[in-house]
This record gives C-alpha cells, structure tokens and sequence, in this order.
C-alpha cells in the first residue's frame, strides 16, 4: 500500500474561506510596509494587552465549580497598571481632545483587526485617512511614552 506524502500539493490554496482567515493582518502589512517602526508596534501590543485586561471579565468563559481563592492574587500584573496609568490613559485624554474618530479607528485596527479601506468606507473618510490616523496615533503613543529610539 502506498503511503500518501505529508506535504500538501502546492496547487491548493484552500477556500475563499480559509485565504481570508488567513490574511495579513493591516498591523503585519503596515509592518511589512516599514510604515511602523518597532516602538509603534510595542505600543499596538501593550494597547492590545491593556484593552484585553481591561474587557476580559466581560468575555465568556466556562464556570468553576470548585471554590477557589482569588485573595492572594493582585487583579493586575503591576506593569500593566503602570503601562495603564502612565501611557494609556494619557494617550487616550490626548485622542479623545482632538475632534476626530481618530481612537475609534485605532481599537478597529489594532484590536479588530479590521482592513483600512473598509474603515475609510464605512466612516466615510477621505480613502487614506485611516492609515493615517493609526500611524500618528502609535506615533502619539510612542512620544508620550518615551520610547523613541534615536534614528
């Protein structure tokens, strides 16, 4: 009997189904685009962590049956309330100043994970602006942090 080789045939590209599951993500293609350096993609990964801290206990999650104590953990990692109270909020009080959608499209971004042409569609923004919100917005977070290396 004839074995069947484990590697895949070249010509399967799956499903439309499965290429748009597995699309670049608008973060990894602005990457890829050098259009964000590395601080503002570790800015995008701690407003990613911030957000899920924030908005996990609103997630749904399976019951414990068994009694457990939760007195002797810190409902935080301390980082996290450092990043929280000294980057984040500062961050958000300077987005939510200027008159724009500018934060809103950041969360669709970076934690939605939605494409920047739809964002500039259903907002009905000039086709652009969305890219352009995200950059200045990590740029802004960057800046208020500290975090920008010397070029």
């Amino acid at each position: 009997m004839k074995r069947k080789s484990a590697i895949a045939d070249p010509r399967d590209i799956g499903t439309d189904q499965t290429r748009k599951r597995l699309r670049e993500s608008t973060l990894q293609r602005l990457i890829r685009q050098r259009k964000i350096d590395p601080d503002m993609e570790r800015a995008a990964n701690e407003i990613l962590r911030i957000y899920s801290a924030l908005t996990r206990r609103l997630w749904a999650r399976p019951s414990l049956m068994e009694r457990l104590s939760r007195s002797d953990q810190p409902p935080h990692p301390e980082w996290l309330v450092e990043a929280y109270l000294e980057r984040y909020i500062p961050w958000t009080e300077a987005l939510s100043t200027i008159r724009s959608p500018a934060l809103s499209i950041l969360y669709d971004v970076i934690i939605d994970d939605r494409p920047l042409r739809q964002i500039d569609k259903d907002r009905r923004v000039r086709n652009g602006s969305a890219r352009q919100m995200t950059i200045s917005g990590l740029r802004l977070y960057v800046d208020l942090s500290g975090w920008r290396r010397a070029s």
